[in-house]
């Protein structure tokens, strides 16, 4: 030890710098028994990722052999800050110097790519490691374009891109901007938002993820009134026209009958109609003796659900009965 003390005492005499077996610089700290320890030294970020044009703060704290923070006073120590590898880059502001062992640098984000890796120096020596910084492209401000609805007790939703998203997660709740469910954290669009009650109104945003953990909301929320399940209940068949019977359909403002000559799956296209009617419709102007398929859509703002079920019928035709008879007879 006293030899080690006499050759620190030389070299600090002759302005030379002197090392530890570990690295640790002897300066003229040691002359009080610390020395700056490369190992207990660190370099930290604010945080791992950054937007292009956005901003974090390296940070560079000194510490001795003990832990402690390092500092020499009036010693001007020069520390550098630098960035290598990958394929983000940005710039670094001139260092503050706390003047308790702790340097800081504003560093700037300027190209996105893979992550780089910042290193700091102190008197030109390499301490506290190096630390990855990734470089993003921003996330972009997109909008949900539409709701619809076309089955019961579902909503879809479609929504515009927002670059520099690798995913989206739809959440949605029954108060405005409360979103307590989460349907999808990997949707795209259009996705359909199944599992929903009927006649219960639904707020939804879409939510856009970088997959870095930055992550930016739609413009603006939207909302739903889901529409149930039903069944027509009857087809009444009268002389040139039918009457149509179905229960009211949870979440539907409005109700049309659909019909045509020949029958149709629910996503088929029937070839007339009878809009904005109430249940016990009448369907006029029948072809007597023709058999007509029936289905009811009911509706709100946001689309239509078609009933499950299709009923037949054929329409009553008038006819004339001719029995003949002879007055005066049994007959």
């Amino acid at each position: 030890m006293r030899h080690l003390v006499i050759f620190a005492l030389l070299a600090l005499a002759l302005g030379l710098t002197a090392c530890t077996h570990d690295g640790s610089t002897i300066d003229s700290g040691f002359l009080g028994g610390v020395i700056m320890s490369v190992s207990e030294s660190t370099l930290t970020v604010s945080r791992p990722t950054l937007a292009s044009g956005g901003s974090i703060i390296v940070t560079l704290t000194l510490r001795d052999q003990n832990g402690n923070l390092y500092y020499i006073p009036n010693s001007n120590p020069t520390v550098a800050f630098t960035a290598s590898g990958g394929g983000s880059t940005g710039t670094f502001s001139s260092v503050t110097d706390d003047h308790n062992g702790v340097f800081t640098s504003t560093f700037t984000g300027v190209t996105a790519g893979s992550a780089t890796q910042i290193q700091a120096t102190y008197n030109g020596q390499a301490v506290g490691g190096s630390v990855s910084v990734q470089v993003i492209t921003t996330l972009s401000h997109f909008s949900i374009t539409s709701t619809t609805i076309s089955q019961a007790g579902a909503v879809t939703l479609a929504w515009t891109a927002s670059t520099g998203a690798t995913s989206y997660a739809i959440k949605y709740g029954t108060s405005s901007g409360s979103y307590s469910n989460t349907f999808s954290s990997n949707a795209t669009s259009p996705a359909t938002v199944t599992g929903l009650m009927d006649g219960t109104t639904y707020y939804f945003m879409v939510v856009a993820s970088d997959g870095l953990g930055n992550t930016i909301d739609a413009n603006s929320e939207v909302s739903a009134t889901a529409i149930g399940s039903f069944n027509m209940t009857s087809v009444t068949p009268e002389v040139g026209y039918a009457n149509v019977s179905w229960p009211s359909d949870a979440g539907a403002t409005s109700y049309d009958i659909l019909y045509d000559t020949s029958s149709h799956l629910s996503s088929g296209t029937y070839a007339d109609s009878v809009l904005n009617v109430l249940s016990g419709a009448s369907v006029a102007g029948l072809t007597a003796g023709t058999t007509y398929y029936f289905r009811v859509r009911a509706n709100n703002a946001n689309g239509s659900v078609l009933s499950t079920n299709e009923i037949s019928s054929q329409v009553y035709q008038n006819f004339v009965l001719n029995i003949p008879f002879t007055y005066g007879t049994d007959s």
